[in-house]
């Protein structure tokens, strides 16, 4: 693994595969309603501001209109890999959130980790993830554990 500096770009890119979280908050959605193709959103990443929804719009008044079609691409083509990954091992990834930034070439790059806090797993239905901490639904080290327990038949 390589790990460059980057400035980050102020946008949280959010798959969704399955409804949860704020989607149901939010909407009329039904939580668990599962999209035929994946919901990518975006977010202003900035806790100040409680993280709002971005529009298009707002996202290219900002400045950041010409990385949407490729934060998009990115977004999904890791999905596909993550999708594919944990379904092997009996887990729905359910959503999960991207942060993207600039080295120093103006290339591209994923800044984030990946790992269960920065997304939502079920297993059979149930949380399999940091929302077992949040909604006190269970032991998050022994889910954790179990992830990584999987995750190294694959190392």
């Amino acid at each position: 693994m390589t790990c460059k500096k980057v400035d980050i770009i102020p946008i949280e890119v959010v798959v969704r595969n399955v409804a949860a979280g704020s989607i149901v908050r939010q909407t009329t959605i039904k939580e668990g309603t599962e999209f035929g193709w994946p919901l990518v959103e975006y977010y202003l990443k900035d806790d100040k501001k409680d993280d709002p929804l971005l529009t298009t719009a707002r996202i290219n008044l900002m400045g950041y209109g010409d990385n949407l079609a490729k934060l998009e691409q990115l977004a999904r083509e890791v999905n596909v890999v993550l999708n594919e990954t944990f379904r092997d091992i009996g887990l729905t990834l359910v959503d999960f959130k991207l942060e993207f930034g600039y080295d120093s070439e103006q290339n591209l790059l994923l800044a984030d980790e990946l790992s269960p806090d920065g997304m939502r797993l079920w297993k059979d239905g149930k949380s399999f993830d940091k929302d077992l901490f949040r909604k006190e639904e269970g032991d998050i080290v022994t889910a954790y554990k179990y992830i990584l327990q999987q995750l190294r038949q694959f190392a």
